[in-house]
């Protein structure tokens, strides 16, 4: 278990995760602001700064943890990481196909 948590740090600190995070968040955060306080901003009543920033936070933890845990399964480089008894590789699946047909 150990290795899975170094792992998935180390796929949460992975050149581009954590700014494609950013990325996302603003999009996303910026949008959830205009749904949630766009009445109250266009009667006036000004920004509530913690809601605000949840809906900006949420969405960077969901796109940090979804691209952590996409590295950390499948790797840097797109593919199956090899050992892990939940995937399996390509190779292996074109094997039994070729096998099969």
């Amino acid at each position: 278990m150990d290795k899975q948590k170094g792992g998935w740090f180390q796929g949460l600190t992975a050149p581009g995760i954590l700014w494609n995070a950013v990325k996302v968040s603003l999009v996303v955060g910026t949008v959830l602001n205009l749904v949630n306080q766009g009445p109250q901003l266009l009667a006036g009543q000004g920004l509530q700064v913690g809601r605000a920033l949840l809906n900006h936070l949420v969405p960077f933890c969901v796109a940090a943890y979804s691209g952590a845990r996409a590295v950390t399964v499948r790797g840097p480089s797109g593919r199956d990481v090899p050992g892990d008894e939940n995937l399996e590789t390509r190779a292996s699946v074109s094997d039994r196909v070729r096998s099969s047909g």
